[in-house]
This record gives C-alpha cells, sequence and structure tokens, in this order.
C-alpha cells in the first residue's frame, strides 16, 4: 500500500464519519476499505493509529465469506481491529455459531501469548476460547465463543446507565478481572469497546494485550499499547503494569458506566452518587497504584455492598464503621449479647436488619465444605485455614491458630462453647477453644457433619458414601452406634444438627447426591425411631429456638429459607419463606455455608447457587459445551455409547431417578426409563444396543433394555437390596457391580440370544470390611479396578480377574471412579480434589506396573457419590460433569447479619398473609 494510497483512505474516512454520501462515488476498493474501518467504528473500536495503518493490517487478515478454516466455516465480518479482524462463523461438526478472529500478527510471539492467555481464563463473564488454529500464511487464528449483544462504547451512546445497571455490571467486570489477575494476567486494554453486553450479562473481550509474568519477550514499545483515553498513569509513561492497572481503567469505565462520559482530568469522582460507589471510583483512579485497591476481588465485593445499600433500607451500623474488629466495637454488642441481638423481642420496636462482612484473612479456606461456625452464644467463630483451624472471640481483634489440626474439616461447637469438634486424618477430634492437643474421638472415615448435643453426645455421618448412616458417640470417646437406617429410595444421610434436648435430629436426605436442591430435609425422633420428612427440596438444616415456638431453617437453589417448627411435636407450622439470598451452594457435599446461635446472630458465605451442566474438556483444560438444551442442566452420571455417538445419565428431580440418551450429532435427549422404583447406576453393555441398570427401590435387582427403548425391560437378577452395575467385561460376558453393603460381585451372562440373555450365577470378586466401589473392566478383560477405603479413606486399586492374585494400589492422594483408556497404557480416576488424574501403566504377565498419577487437566469436576466424568473413545477428551468456578481471589469474607430474628419473623408473618 503506498502512501497516496494511505492518504486516501484516510481523507476518505474522517469525510465520511460526517457524510457518508461521500462514499457514493469512490473508488469500489476505496470505499471497501473505508466501509470496513466505519464498520469498525460504529461497533465502538477507539481509532489509536492512523487510519492506514489498521487498513494494512486487515488486508492481511482477510477472509472470504464462505471460506473454510478448518471445522470453521466464516460467514460474514464483526469487527476490525490493531489486534486482527473477527469474523462469524460456524462451527460445521456440531453447527455451533463462533467468532473467528484472525490475528494481524503471525503465529508466534504476541498470538501466542493472546492464545495463552485466554485459553487460561474459564470465567461465566469472560468471552471464552474454543480452538487455535494457523493460516498457511502464518497468521495465527482463535475461535471464539460467539457474543450477541452490543458492546458498552454502543450502549453509551445512547446516554448513562442507571446506578442498578453500573453497579451489577460493575461487580461482573470486576469479578473477570480478579479471575484473570488470580492467574497472573493483566487485560491492560480494558474499555467499553472490549465489554460485550449480552443476555446473560457482561462479556470481557479481547485479551489481546494480556500480560503474563512469564512473558520476559515484552518490549517497552508492547508496554504502552492499549487504548491511550483509558490507561494508567503509569502505562501512559511505558512503566510496569499490573492487576491496578486493570484498576485504574475499571474506574473509568465505571464513571462512564454513571455518568453518560468520560471523567474529564482531575474532575473529582465523589460528583458521583450514591457515596459509596463514588468512593469505590475515586480510589480505583488514584494516581499511585500503591493507593489504589490492590484487588479486583475487592472491588466487587465493595460494589456488591454499595448495591444492597442501593436496595436496603439503611443500616444502623454502616459496613465503613467496622472497618476494625474492635475499634467499631460493634461484635463487642455481639459478643455482649446486647437486646438489638437477641432473639427475643426486648420491645416492641423493631430494628432493621443489618449485615456486614469480616475478612477472614488470608489463610482462610473456602470450599465445599464448612466455612465457619459460630458458636451458641454468639460469642466466638472457628474457620479452617490452610493450616488447620482458626477461632476468634468477637471481642478481639486477631483469629487464634489451633495447633495440630492440619488438615481439619467441618468444625462444630460444643454447647458450652469451649470444645470445637472437628474431622482430620479420617478421625472424629475436639480441641479446646484455648488450645492445645487434639483428643481422638473415634474413627470417622470421610465424614459430612456432626452436632454436638445437650447430653453430651455427638451425631455425626461416618464415611462418606452411599448408605453410610448417621452415628453417636459420647464426646468423652468411645464407639460409635449407628442411629439411622436407610428406607428405600435413600441415597446418603448427611449434615445432622440436634434439637434441644438432643431427643431428635434432623439432617439431609440427599436423593442426587451431586445436586442437593432435589434433596429432602427429615427428622428422626431417636426413642420413638419415628421419622419423617419435612421439606422436599433443601439441605443442611438448622433451628433456631425462639419464644412461642421456634423455625427452621434451611439452604435451597443459593437462598436460606426459613419455616414456623414445632420442634415438640417435629412439625412444620407454616410454608417455608425465602430469607436470604446468595449463600454459597453446597459444591457436591450438600454444605449450606452458613451458621445460627441460639442469640439470632447469623453468619454465612455469599455465594451463587449451582447449575451443573455436561462439558467437554480437553487436556489443557480448555471446556466448552457438550448439550445446550435446558432440561439437561445438572445431568448427572454421564456413559459414553461404546461409539461415542451418545450419552447415557441421570436427571435430577424426584425420587424416580430415570436414564436418558443424549445424541451428540442430533442434540437430542430421549428418556430410555419410566419406572416408578428409580434407577441406580447403568452401564452400556459392549454391543451399544443395550444397556444394564438397577432398581433404586424394592423390588431390588438388576435390569437388561434395549438403548434405542424398544421393548421392555428384563430382569437379570433378583437383590436383597440395592444393587449398582458398573462395568461390562469386554465380551458383554460378566458384568461387575455393586451391592449396597459396598461388596464388588460379578454376574455371569450367556449372550447367545443377545435380546433375552441369560444369566448365571453371581460370583463374589471382593467383600472385606471396607467399602469397595467403582469396579471397572480393564480393555482386555483381564484386570479390574476399583476404589476402596481401607485405608481410611477411597483409594484407586487394580486387582486380576478372574482369581486371586495381586493388588496395587494406583492412587496416592484419594482417589474415585477408575476409568481406563483404549490404548490399553492408561488409568484415570477422580481425584480428592476434583482433579481428574491419568497414570501409565504396562501388565506384563501377571503382574501391574503404573507410573505417579498426575493430572489429566488442570479443571475440577464434581466431587460427589455418583462418577462425574467419562473419557471419550477417542482418548483425547473427557466429558465431565464441572465443578462451579470457584473465584480463588486470595480472601475469604464471613457476612453477619444482626437483628435476623425479627427479619426472619417478618418474612414469615408477610408469608402467612
Amino acid at each position: 500500500m503506498t502512501p497516496e494510497r494511505f492518504r486516501q483512505i484516510e481523507e476518505l474516512y474522517h469525510a465520511a464519519r460526517e457524510n457518508r454520501g461521500v462514499l457514493d462515488g469512490a473508488d469500489p476498493e476505496l470505499r471497501r476499505d473505508v466501509e470496513s474501518l466505519l464498520a469498525q467504528d460504529s461497533r465502538g473500536k477507539v481509532l489509536d493509529r492512523p487510519a492506514a495503518d489498521v487498513v494494512e493490517e486487515s488486508t492481511a487478515t482477510m477472509a472470504a465469506v464462505g471460506s473454510q478454516l478448518g471445522p470453521y466455516r466464516i460467514e460474514g465480518v464483526l469487527g476490525a481491529g490493531g489486534m486482527g479482524t473477527v469474523y462469524r462463523g460456524t462451527d460445521t461438526r456440531i453447527n455451533r455459531p463462533v467468532a473467528v478472529k484472525i490475528s494481524s500478527y503471525q503465529l508466534t510471539g504476541r498470538f501466542e501469548r493472546e492464545a495463552r492467555a485466554i485459553a487460561a481464563l474459564n470465567h461465566p463473564h469472560i468471552c471464552t476460547l474454543y480452538d487455535v488454529g494457523a493460516l498457511p500464511s502464518g497468521f495465527g487464528y482463535l475461535v471464539m465463543e460467539l457474543v450477541e449483544g452490543e458492546t458498552l462504547a454502543v450502549r453509551l451512546k445512547k446516554g448513562r446507565l442507571s446506578i442498578d445497571q453500573t453497579l451489577q455490571y460493575g461487580q461482573q467486570i470486576a469479578s473477570a478481572l480478579a479471575a484473570a489477575h488470580a492467574k497472573g494476567i493483566t487485560h491492560r486494554d480494558l474499555k467499553p469497546g472490549n465489554i460485550m453486553l449480552a443476555k446473560s450479562g457482561v462479556k470481557v473481550l479481547d485479551f489481546g494485550l494480556a500480560k503474563s509474568p512469564q512473558d520476559s519477550t515484552l518490549t517497552a514499545a508492547d508496554a504502552v499499547m492499549g487504548t491511550p483515553a483509558y490507561m494508567a498513569p503509569e502505562q501512559l509513561e511505558g512503566k510496569d503494569c499490573d492487576a491496578r492497572t486493570d484498576i485504574y481503567a475499571l474506574g473509568l469505565v465505571l464513571f462512564e458506566m454513571a455518568n453518560g462520559k468520560r471523567v474529564a482530568p482531575d474532575e473529582p469522582a465523589a460528583s458521583l452518587a450514591p457515596a459509596p460507589f463514588a468512593h469505590v471510583v475515586e480510589r480505583c483512579l488514584a494516581k499511585d497504584p500503591e493507593d489504589r485497591w490492590q484487588a479486583a476481588s475487592d472491588i466487587r465485593k465493595e460494589l456488591e455492598w454499595a448495591a444492597r445499600s442501593q436496595a436496603a433500607p439503611a443500616p444502623s451500623i454502616t459496613r465503613r464503621g467496622l472497618a476494625g474488629w474492635v475499634a467499631a466495637g460493634v461484635l463487642l454488642l455481639i459478643a455482649g449479647g446486647v437486646g438489638l441481638l437477641s432473639f427475643r423481642e426486648q420491645s416492641s420496636r423493631r430494628e432493621p436488619p443489618t449485615q456486614f462482612e469480616v475478612d477472614l484473612g488470608p489463610d482462610a479456606v473456602a470450599g465445599p465444605r464448612i466455612t465457619v461456625a459460630i458458636s451458641r452464644d454468639g460469642r466466638r467463630i472457628v474457620f479452617p485455614t490452610k493450616s488447620g483451624l482458626a477461632t476468634r472471640s468477637l471481642d478481639q481483634a486477631n483469629a487464634t491458630a489451633l495447633s495440630e489440626t492440619a488438615g481439619a474439616v467441618d468444625p462444630f461447637f460444643s454447647p458450652d462453647g469451649q470444645w470445637i469438634g472437628f474431622f482430620a486424618d479420617s478421625k472424629l477430634k475436639k480441641v479446646s477453644v484455648q488450645g492445645g492437643a487434639p483428643v481422638v474421638l473415634c474413627d470417622a472415615g470421610a465424614s459430612r457433619g456432626a452436632d454436638w448435643g445437650d447430653d453430651g453426645n455427638i451425631v455425626f455421618q461416618a464415611g462418606g458414601s452411599i448408605n453410610s448412616p448417621l452415628f453417636r458417640v459420647s464426646s468423652d470417646g468411645g464407639t460409635p452406634l449407628a442411629v439411622s437406617k436407610y428406607e428405600p429410595g435413600d441415597v446418603v444421610h448427611r449434615w445432622p444438627h440436634l434439637l434441644p434436648g438432643a431427643a431428635a435430629v434432623l439432617f439431609t436426605m440427599g436423593i442426587q447426591p451431586a445436586n442437593y436442591d432435589t434433596a429432602d430435609i427429615d427428622v428422626l425422633a431417636f426413642k420413638s425411631g419415628l421419622r419423617k420428612t419435612l421439606v422436599h427440596g433443601g439441605y443442611d438444616p438448622r433451628y433456631l429456638p425462639a419464644e412461642g415456638g421456634g423455625y427452621l431453617l434451611y439452604v435451597r437453589q443459593g437462598t436460606l429459607f426459613g419455616a414456623p417448627f414445632d420442634a415438640a411435636r417435629l412439625e412444620l407450622r407454616g410454608t417455608p419463606v425465602p430469607v436470604i439470598e446468595g449463600v454459597a451452594p453446597g459444591s457436591g457435599s450438600g454444605a449450606g455455608h452458613y451458621d445460627i446461635s441460639q442469640t439470632g446472630v447469623l453468619v454465612y458465605q455469599g455465594g451463587k447457587g449451582e447449575q451443573r451442566a455436561m462439558a467437554w474438556l480437553d487436556r489443557a483444560g480448555r471446556t466448552s459445551p457438550l448439550v445446550t438444551q435446558p432440561a439437561m442442566v445438572n445431568a448427572l452420571f454421564p456413559r459414553f455409547s461404546p461409539d461415542g455417538k451418545r450419552v447415557a445419565f441421570h436427571l435430577p428431580g424426584s425420587k424416580a431417578r430415570d436414564i436418558w440418551i443424549y445424541d451428540i450429532e442430533h442434540n437430542s435427549p430421549t428418556q430410555l426409563t419410566f419406572t416408578p422404583r428409580g434407577t441406580t447406576w447403568f452401564a452400556w453393555a459392549p454391543d451399544g444396543k443395550h444397556l444394564a441398570y438397577g432398581s433404586a427401590t424394592p423390588p431390588y435387582g438388576l435390569w437388561w433394555i434395549r438403548a434405542d427403548g424398544s421393548g421392555e425391560p428384563q430382569q437379570l437378577l433378583e437383590g436383597r437390596n440395592t444393587l449398582f452395575p458398573a462395568s461390562f467385561a469386554p465380551d458383554g460376558t460378566r458384568l461387575a457391580y455393586v451391592e449396597s453393603d459396598d461388596d464388588i460381585l460379578t454376574l455371569p451372562l450367556d449372550l447367545t440370544d443377545i435380546e433375552h440373555p441369560k444369566p448365571g450365577k453371581p460370583e463374589p470378586f471382593l467383600a472385606t470390611p471396607a467399602a469397595e466401589q467403582d469396579p471397572a473392566f480393564s480393555r482386555d478383560g483381564h484386570w479390574i479396578a476399583y476404589s476402596s477405603n481401607e485405608s481410611g479413606r477411597p483409594e484407586v486399586y487394580v486387582r486380576p480377574f478372574p482369581g486371586t492374585g495381586g493388588k496395587w494400589r494406583i492412587s496416592t492422594g484419594g482417589g474415585l471412579d477408575p476409568a481406563w483408556s483404549r490404548n490399553g497404557r492408561e488409568l484415570l480416576f477422580q481425584g480428592a480434589d476434583g482433579r481428574v488424574m491419568i497414570t501409565e501403566y504396562t501388565a506384563p504377565g501377571e503382574s501391574f506396573h503404573s507410573g505417579k498419577p498426575h493430572p489429566w487437566s488442570p479443571a475440577k469436576i464434581v466431587v460427589g457419590a455418583f462418577p462425574s466424568f467419562d473419557l471419550h473413545p477417542d482418548n483425547q477428551r473427557l466429558m465431565v460433569t464441572l465443578a462451579p468456578e470457584e473465584e480463588n481471589t486470595g480472601d475469604v469474607h464471613a457476612i453477619f447479619v444482626l437483628n435476623f430474628a425479627d427479619e426472619l419473623r417478618r418474612r414469615v408473618s408477610e408469608g402467612r398473609k
């Protein structure tokens, strides 16, 4: 392109911005180039360089409509900019719309950094990267999620946003940045043109200028790239950029959303309203990075608080007044048990609820287990940290670490608040709140919750697996005794909470272990054995005493519900009503992440209700949706057909868990079973035309059914109790299954008539005092991999089949759900931390040799009683039920609610009207 051509494009471009009519008589090629620039400008892109520079780059990255880039068909131009040209496209393999960005850089240097930056991010408010490729010319391309909507820049041309919209979008942008910063990535070009407003909320685009600390190839010239109007002072000066550079840009974006125009030089952010929002923006825009917010997660929390301040009545105590635990004196009020915090009404005047967040410190741990517990008198909390438990009296400024509690989970207080119970090393233990050596009370295995009763006994759940009951043990230690029995349709009993007097216990009866929103809240009276269901659809119950009758609390879909409850008659006295939204979900464990003192102080960890859907996961940790059907959200127990074209799965929602079949190519789910008994596990037969499944309720047994739904199910075996089919031998003549007492057996099958197989007599494979589960035949049928808790926690083992022989332990830090690859060299399993692990093996003769397990992918999946992944026959992809993304921002906050009792009483009263 000649200088004269550059000049013509630039002159015509500026003239056309004022009057499009000048294009009518222009040279067709010249007109095309200028119209491309105008289209870019209309989408909110800011030209930071001469028009000709951009045109020269875009001509190198152009693709014809209708052309193919691998499996991706180009269908039109979406926009162009300094980093490349973006096209609308279609992934022809699965008919998925995509955005294809052809980089203006070859497949080296900056393009590779961009690809690494985007691929490392997996967040609902960040545009997802699907694929990376290269053109014959050497230019690279990215295949990304196609985000429908308009840019924030286009929206702002219509005027400023409401404060509610600004706070909502601001939280989402801050959350996206926090996820990127947690991986060491800065955006460096955050601006309204790189923020899309979609139906699902904000999507932050174009991490093309993202910088990783490991990128030593960035030059000084690179350091000043970006859009000048949205650059931080240090960025304009060419100095090093970090997360605080993005925070400055976020402040500019927040100002522009609320004000409708960019911030003018030295314009005070204090001119914004409301005041809490102005404070957030003002600190974002500090010229010195040291004076800004230091983490995007802090901005998100501040904006959340500003939003609550907008929606709720003015609190009697402000959050800024709680900057210090002791200085403001608020927690002294809690510890002192003043009338304001008492559940019993002290006067006719009711105070509005007041809530505030407290940072538990950088070492606090948040996850699927209990985050924080509060003593019954509301004077002390306890929470897990990276090194063990920490406790804090609410009249003190600092927490105290409890020694010798490394690995402790699920802490709980004694009734007098002087002891803390917890689980560690597969034991139930207790430790004094003053510190000292913990006392071992009994073996506990992988437990899920406990409560300390007024009678000096502790009720807890041991084993953590299917059909593990509730146990009771003296708080002085001893032999645990089972106190709950399994009824037809039960799966797990978890998170017990004793009622006053310890005569009865509330607990979660999980009918879908990986989706506790479909669980039941049951109550069991110890003396009479009476058990009844109080609530369908909820988990982690608590009881709050009150004059004239108490209240039952529980969680469903990230919301805390309350209902009047008669603890003497074990009866609800009203309809449950929502009280607090945004409680962290159960994340597969069923823990509600909240606690309540008997004085009515509520403490909880904030979070969103979770939805899980089946997804593809590759070895690099990249995910993409496997299904798009809304009805298949929260699908469980996915299993590929032998040809990899279909998926069998369960859908939660009722005790009759039926099997569904999903045709991947046609995106079509079909219900296969319609039995009121419900089904347990299932296994594909090697022919891909049949499945075996177990009955969840009497009459128990194993059944054979055609995968296309034709014909009637045939019973293969009657059972005394629940049976869980897991794996067929390669020739289909053996079916490995688990009995509900956790023994593994195999069932011989005569397949002479494949439609009417003849079963033989079941043969025990492994029957020990330990719990053995998840049997899986190797591809040659000579080995069975399985999980067992014989060591105190579930681990993966391999034994030869059939007959006796050696035993080899495969996992080293916990393991479940083994799966063999088809190449005969790899064994996969689910690790204790939720990652899928893989080990290479050889099996010469009667011996088995495996290497050290390592993560198959960095992504985490759901950890539950049912398997959550399967390996595709191509050995390159997993089908997974993804765990909700953890926002690892480096801090954990507890939210306290004062006057919670009054708010609960008010909500229940309104619900009765």
